[in-house]
C-alpha cells in the first residue's frame, strides 16, 4: 500500500464517519421530533376525546331537555283541552239554566197574575157575600 492510498482510506473513513455522525444527529433530531408529535397526537386525542364527552353530554341533555318540554307541551294540551271541555259544559249548563230560569220566572208570572185574578175574584164574592148578608141584615124578619 501506498501512502496516497493509505491517504484516501484515512480520508475515505474520515468521510464515513463524518457522515456517520450527520446521520446520528439526524436521526436524534428525528426521534425527538416523532417523540413531539406522538406527545402533540396524545394532547390531541385527549382534547378531542375531551370535547366529544362534552358534546355527548350535551345532546344527552339536549335529548332530555327535549323529552320533559314535550311531555310538558302535552300535559299543557290535555290541560287546555279539559279546560275547553268543561268551560263547555258550564255554558251548556248555564244556557239550560237560563233557559230553566226562564221558564221558571215567566211560570211565577202567570201564577202570579191568576193569583191575582183569583184573589180580585175571592174580593168581588167576599164583597157580595157581604152585600147579601147586609141586605138580609136590614130586611124585615118574617
Amino acid at each position: 500500500m501506498t501512502d496516497a492510498d493509505t491517504s484516501q482510506r484515512i480520508s475515505a473513513e474520515q468521510l464515513h464517519a463524518q457522515r456517520i455522525t450527520a446521520l446520528e444527529s439526524c436521526t436524534r433530531d428525528h426521534a425527538e421530533a416523532v417523540t413531539a408529535l406522538d406527545r402533540h397526537r396524545e394532547r390531541s386525542e385527549t382534547r378531542w376525546g375531551l370535547v366529544s364527552g362534552v358534546v355527548g353530554a350535551l345532546g344527552v341533555l339536549a335529548l332530555g331537555v327535549a323529552g320533559v318540554t314535550r311531555d310538558s307541551a302535552r300535559d299543557t294540551a290535555a290541560r287546555v283541552v279539559a279546560l275547553e271541555a268543561r268551560i263547555s259544559t258550564i255554558e251548556s249548563d248555564r244556557g239550560r239554566r237560563d233557559v230553566d230560569d226562564r221558564a221558571s220566572s215567566a211560570a211565577i208570572v202567570r201564577l202570579q197574575t191568576t193569583v191575582d185574578a183569583l184573589q180580585h175574584s175571592l174580593d168581588a164574592r167576599l164583597g157580595a157575600i157581604e152585600s147579601r148578608l147586609s141586605q138580609d141584615d136590614r130586611a124585615p124578619r118574617r
